[in-house]
């Protein structure tokens, strides 16, 4: 009901949702109708088509859903929106101007953004049935910078010596918001006192497109295939975008000293000193802790059960534990400093092949030995427990250490051992796989077995699948503290029987590093005789009149004299003590010499000239550096330049024919990532640099191919090669096909998957794989030093510059356990063994 007022009848109608039938009476005057309800037109979807700048390359639009009240894009984009409403539209609105309303659709007029800018967009809309929105949308539209590209790296130091023919392979990745154009190395030399050439120079290494917005490359690079001189240099990476006029964006610099062979082997000596130094202090460490064991073993059994007594077995084992490891990192570190002196021809392979040897009795010791003593102290301490009348039960195992190969061969009785005393066993160039199969005895193993071991063969380096064998038998275990205490002394003895080789071989090192040492300070001052003379032009007869630049060169010229006499002294003191040990009648002579000349006072007076004395400099530094070089060659190298002891046996080979070969591995190896590199640069460089590129890795690959065939003579004149070396010729010949076959197609110039798939072809085949019999390795330490293998194998000496990433082992699972002192900054002793202490004592509340 409604009453009439101002000739209307206004008449409320309830909310509602679906259609209803309406029904009117005026007076007598009724009327039917329906009444539909609409809601407003509202925003079902709005997308944004941006089409991005020219300079960005990428021709296909960007469709974007707009969720927000801003639409951002890059700065010089173009950009319309497209809105779609719930009804169909009679007409639409942008910015109060009116548009073309298609069905439920309208579009915006095209803007291009700007960067800062933040200009608002209102858009408004009525349907079919006149009705609009409740309020008109409003929007942003705002240009943003395009944003510079980035950087990672993988696999590269921050600082790095490295041999001048090495080789760095490492991973980038590099990202930018659009694309990324191209990535390159780019280096150049720090330090130009007296480097003739100062390096400079770059490398592009792939090209990446207009929507490559991540690319990762793998990145090789060598010193001297960029003729780059020995020097210390800065290495960056740097990463382009499509962005005009945007400057490089680089990594942080990474500083490589670059050394020539003799100067490595220089730093190869020093830094075998520092490993032999720790190397003393774990030996040290180990006597401490024997000398503690002897205490504890003359205690009584009564004493020993105490609990005070159980305690320290603890902590003895705990310090074991943590001194192997220390032995274990120093080892790992050894053997890398190892493969770096194999990749340098100044160190002699005898010398390479000594020291490996004892790299290899080290990671016995630390792998086996010293596990096994702390062990037996840890059974001491359980067993002391609960009885009074022995310290430990006997157990079923001698060797309570951490056996990595469980399958390590039948063990026989003790008179059968020292009755039937193997062969010395030869090494064997292998890096052995571990297998999944069952280990099954075979009869062909066991007829082997009886007949006795045979000497093995030292030969080329294969990759080897454990076959099947058979189970050690268990063996009973006496008293656990008598045992630990003779292990530890049989380690002992071993470790300062490698002491005593060590010094014996660092001494014939630091006497053919003397040599080295006196010829690179004889380069130093015919060097610095040449910056003079570069420079005599403008400074000869001037005192006062010298250019700043010239004043500059010749301060730094009269610091490295002041430097070189600081060197020449410490090189003298060395040269003194090298005789006081090993008084060979040479030293003497030159040392003499020396003296008599006055070296020392001669070079500090040359310092003083330099600035005031061009002339007379020039003749002073030449002098001395012919000297210098003449007492260099007057001394004899001590070390007989670490020339190779021959063969194992007359069907072995001898080391050093196996050095070259894992030198030539290594060689393919890296010559089948620069063919990578190369192609994955093709599309940023011109094609004449790619053509380039591949001719000098054509050379280099024809290089390696003359090295196996001088290998393979090398092997055709070794007596009776035909009948004891037939397969490693045959497998030489093929790798020089194949070698052939890589080489040609470089020069086409192809360094695609053909090519890639010949280098690897020639890699596989030096590491052939074929089945061994795990029962050849083994065994415990021997009674005496220098005992410890009784097996038919064992790793050589120089396989550990050519081994894999897996050992020769039978790998077992093991729970993590948590230790300390292995990584992070070195903590002072007392507190690493309490640290370590506290960890067993978890690790053992674990167990329970």
């Amino acid at each position: 009901m409604a009453p009439l007022q101002d000739r209307k009848y206004q008449l409320p109608i309830p909310a509602l949702t679906d259609a209803t039938n309406l029904s009117l009476r005026v007076g007598d005057l009724t009327h039917q109708m329906e009444v539909v309800p609409k809601l407003r037109p509202e925003l079902a979807s709005l997308t944004a088509t941006i089409r991005l700048p020219d300079y960005l390359q990428i021709t296909k639009p960007v469709q974007r859903e707009i969720r927000s009240g801003t639409v951002q894009a890059v700065s010089g984009s173009n950009v319309s929106l497209e809105a779609t409403i719930s009804s169909p539209l009679s007409s639409a609105k942008v910015d109060a101007q009116d548009v073309t309303a298609k069905k439920d659709q309208f579009s915006t007029p095209v803007r291009t953004l700007v960067e800062g800018s933040n200009a608002p967009l209102t858009m408004q809309w009525v349907d079919v049935d006149q009705l609009a929105g409740r309020e008109p949308l409003t929007l942003k539209l705002e240009g943003i910078a395009d944003e510079a590209p980035s950087l990672s790296i993988e696999g590269l130091m921050r600082q790095l010596v490295v041999l001048d023919s090495e080789q760095l392979n490492f991973d980038l990745s590099a990202m930018d918001d659009f694309g990324v154009r191209r990535v390159g190395l780019e280096w150049k030399g720090i330090d130009a006192t007296l480097v003739e050439k100062v390096a400079q120079g770059e490398r592009v290494l792939a090209a990446g497109g207009p929507e490559a917005s991540s690319v990762k490359l793998e990145a090789v690079f060598s010193a001297k295939d960029n003729g780059i001189e020995p020097q210390p240099i800065e290495l960056r990476v740097w990463v382009e975008d499509y962005l005009p006029n945007r400057t490089r964006v680089y990594s942080s610099a990474h500083i490589l000293y670059v050394l020539s062979p003799e100067q490595h082997a220089i730093w190869i000596t020093e830094q075998l000193n520092r490993w032999h130094r720790q190397a003393l202090e774990v030996r040290d460490r180990e006597i401490q802790l024997n000398q503690t064991n002897k205490r504890l073993r003359e205690m009584s059994a009564d004493e020993l059960a105490s609990d005070e007594m159980r305690k320290q077995l603890e902590m003895q084992a705990a310090a074991e534990e943590s001194n192997a490891r220390r032995l274990t990192q120093l080892g790992e570190n050894g053997q890398q400093l190892l493969k770096q002196a194999a990749r340098n021809s100044e160190i002699g392979v005898g010398h390479l092949d000594r020291w490996a040897e004892m790299l290899g009795v080290i990671n016995d010791i630390s792998a086996s030995r010293m596990p096994s003593v702390a062990d037996l102290l840890d059974k001491a301490s359980k067993g002391a427990k609960g009885t009074t009348e022995n310290l430990a039960q006997a157990t079923e195992s001698n060797a309570a250490g951490k056996i990595r190969n469980n399958n390590s061969g039948d063990s026989k009785s003790g008179s059968e051992d020292q009755a039937k005393t193997p062969p010395p066993p030869v090494p064997a160039l292998v890096d052995a796989e571990s297998t999944q199969q069952p280990n099954e005895p075979s009869d062909a193993e066991s007829e082997e077995s009886k007949k006795g071991s045979k000497p093995g063969r030292f030969t080329l380096p294969s990759t080897t699948v454990i076959g099947s064998g058979g189970k050690s038998q268990p063996q009973n275990q006496d008293e656990a503290v008598e045992e630990a205490v003779k292990q530890q002394d049989e380690l002992l003895a071993e470790f300062q029987r490698l002491a005593d080789e060590m010094s014996n071989l660092l001494g014939n090192l630091e006497g053919s590093t003397l040599v080295k040492r006196l010829k690179a300070a004889s380069r130093e001052q015919l060097q610095v005789a040449n910056k003079i003379s570069d420079r005599i032009e403008n400074t000869f007869g001037e005192k006062s009149d010298i250019p700043e630049e010239d004043k500059v060169v010749l301060n730094e010229l009269t610091k490295v004299e002041a430097k070189s006499v600081d060197s020449l002294s410490s090189i003298m003191d060395d040269m003194q003590a090298y005789f006081d040990r090993r008084p060979l009648k040479q030293f003497k002579l030159v040392l003499d010499e020396m003296k008599e000349m006055d070296l020392l006072s001669g070079v500090r007076s040359l310092a003083d000239d330099i600035p005031k004395e061009q002339g007379l400099s020039i003749a002073q530094a030449e002098f001395w550096s012919d000297n210098l070089d003449r007492w260099a060659d007057d001394l004899v190298d001590p070390a007989s330049k670490g020339s190779c002891p021959g063969s194992k046996s007359r069907d072995s080979l001898p080391p050093s024919i196996v050095l070259e070969v894992l030198q030539i591995l290594e060689g393919e190896v890296n010559l089948r990532e620069e063919t990578r590199v190369a192609e994955q640069a093709k599309k940023a460089v011109e094609e004449k640099v790619h053509q380039q590129t591949a001719s000098n890795l054509s050379e280099k690959q024809g290089g390696l191919g003359t090295r196996v065939d001088k290998v393979l003579r090398r092997i055709e004149e070794l007596p009776e090669a035909e009948v004891h070396f037939e397969k490693e010729m045959q497998l030489l010949a093929k790798v020089k096909d194949v070698m052939q076959e890589a080489e040609d197609l470089l020069n086409l110039p192809d360094t695609g998957a053909i090519t890639i798939a010949a280098e690897t072809e020639a890699i596989e085949l030096l590491l052939q794989s074929r089945k061994i019999n795990p029962k050849g390795g083994g065994g415990g330490g021997g009674s005496s030093p220098g005992g410890g293998g009784t097996g038919t194998t064992s790793d050589l000496a120089l396989a550990l510059s050519g081994s894999g990433a897996n050992e020769k082992e039978d790998r077992e699972y093991r729970e993590a356990a948590t230790t300390t002192g292995e990584t992070g900054a070195q903590l002072p002793e007392e507190f690493r063994s309490g640290l370590d202490q506290y960890f067993n004592s978890l690790e053992k509340q674990t167990e329970k």
